[in-house]
């Protein structure tokens, strides 16, 4: 293909794309059904950004006004090293609030975010887009648009060494559609040598703005709107329900309660979620701090388990254990309350069956998974809430007689690691993840059933997983089977 007959070819296409009504006109052959936002062609700084909800309407009369704008750090210091982060809190027309992020979003950035570098920064509207990539033309526009912003921004370059100012346009967002773009202008002014006569250098900046809301975050993963409203227990938060709790945090997930009585070791941060610098601290504790730090749009239930003498969570419960300093049935009723799924990570067929018993008497599904030794394999299951697929002693009894295959594992690959009191088994993180992921799909999917256009449905209860065969290693090879009631179980007399 030469150049010249490439643009033989499209030169009229593209002619008649220019001047045709994108909001009317259907498509032209060949064309690429994408939108062409012209705040995306500015030339901004890099690595700094206005994070801002794209559903946010302003009314055209509006002209001017402030935005209220929280930041990552210390405003003048993240200028200088060019690592600019704000997220705007509001927007205000004329001292009225026309917009504000919702409550878990100001929750957010006020926990992890600098309270400190809140500040008002003004905006004003244009006709349409200044077309040039040089500050000092927005910034003279300022003064053509709106002289009273211009004087604001004057008088403060005095108070502080920077300005800043939001600018708002209509921009394509999708083909054919028009909304409010942003960009916004830093200028500062620095001291170039501190012995001399003090001289002053100013520089100005162009900063990008990017979408930040419910619907930015889901648009991506439209097909798990539902999980907005679902809340998860996730009982065990070790190498698999680490894993698990995160990647349902992110998947949007409303609400997690977290359960483990455990802390964190060192050891295990080489297949787990956790950091070195979490050591010793509640699993339940340091797995909430970081899913909050990273996921807004979920809140994490920690305030379940009694508090310590200074407020904080107590988690020592050990389910099932004799001298527990608090009623069990309690903790787990309020665990369980208004759950939509019981997530267990505990690989431990104890609590499998005291949690599968419970969520068949509060009709709510279970999932269950556990590893096995030497990372070899794995297995997910799921109980119906209607028992329509038995119960856990149903599985535990065609588990025992093989009625489906089991996974594979070598005994031999157990380690008691220095300071622990209990053995353990050897695994590695990418091995144990291949199980937590497919128990996220399927928990997922749990939670989507019914709702149009979501995340497809799963016509299996059960799978089993290999990674290894005759000591060689496999691509993940999973085998799905229909879990039953079982003819000998006494679920089926009860029903």
């Amino acid at each position: 293909m030469k150049a010249a007959n490439l643009y033989l070819e499209n030169l009229p296409k593209w002619e008649e794309a220019a001047f045709s009504d994108r909001a009317t006109a259907p498509p032209i052959e060949g064309e690429d059904l994408q939108a062409e936002p012209f705040s995306a062609y500015y030339t901004v700084a890099p690595f700094m950004a206005f994070m801002m909800d794209s559903s946010w309407e302003i009314s055209p009369t509006a002209t001017a006004g402030t935005l209220k704008v929280i930041f990552r750090e210390k405003i003048s210091q993240s200028i200088d090293c060019e690592r600019l982060l704000g997220l705007v809190l509001s927007i205000s027309d004329n001292d009225n609030v026309i917009h504000e992020v919702p409550d878990k979003i100001m929750n957010w950035a006020s926990t992890f975010l600098d309270e400190n570098t809140i500040l008002d920064v003004p905006w004003i509207r244009l006709n349409e887009p200044i077309q040039s990539n040089d500050p000092k033309v927005f910034f003279d526009k300022i003064n053509t648009v709106s002289p009273n912003v211009y004087q604001v921004l004057s008088s403060r370059h005095g108070q502080y060494n920077f300005i800043l100012c939001g600018f708002t346009f209509r921009e394509e967002i999708a083909r054919g559609i028009s909304k409010d773009g942003w960009i916004f202008l830093i200028a500062k002014k620095t001291i170039t040598n501190r012995k001399k006569p003090r001289q002053e250098r100013r520089f100005a900046q162009l900063v990008r703005s990017e979408p930040y809301s419910t619907n930015d975050y889901f648009e991506r993963i439209s097909n798990m709107r539902s999980l907005q409203t679902k809340r998860i227990a996730v009982f065990g938060l070790g190498c698999l329900g680490s894993t698990s709790a995160t990647m349902l945090a992110q998947s949007g997930v409303a609400e997690l309660v977290l359960v483990d009585k455990d802390q964190v070791s060192p050891s295990i941060t080489c297949r787990t979620t956790y950091s070195l610098v979490d050591s010793g601290l509640p699993k339940m504790e340091a797995l909430a701090h970081y899913l909050s730090s990273k996921f807004p749009f979920t809140y994490v239930l920690t305030n379940l388990f009694p508090s310590d003498h200074s407020g904080r969570p107590f988690p020592l419960i050990n389910l099932g254990q004799f001298g527990c300093p608090y009623n069990q049935d309690d903790f787990l009723e309020a665990v369980l309350d208004k759950v939509d799924l019981i997530f267990d990570a505990t690989a431990e067929e104890g609590i499998h069956h005291l949690l599968a018993d419970r969520a068949q008497k509060k009709g709510i599904p279970i999932i269950f998974l556990s590893s096995r030794h030497g990372g070899m394999g794995g297995l997910v299951a799921r109980l119906r809430p209607d028992g329509s697929n038995g119960c856990f002693a149903c599985y535990a009894k065609h588990k025992d007689q093989e009625t489906f295959p089991q996974a594979p594992e070598d005994l031999d690959a157990n380690v008691q690691p220095g300071g622990c009191a209990d053995v353990t088994f050897q695994a590695s993180v990418f091995d144990v993840r291949e199980v937590a992921l497919t128990a996220v799909r399927l928990a997922v999917s749990t939670l989507c059933e019914g709702e149009e256009n979501a995340y497809p449905s799963a016509n299996w209860d059960l799978a089993v997983m290999s990674l290894v065969e005759e000591g060689k290693m496999l691509v993940p090879t999973w085998t799905t089977h229909h879990l039953t009631p079982h003819p000998d179980c006494q679920c089926k007399t009860r029903q």
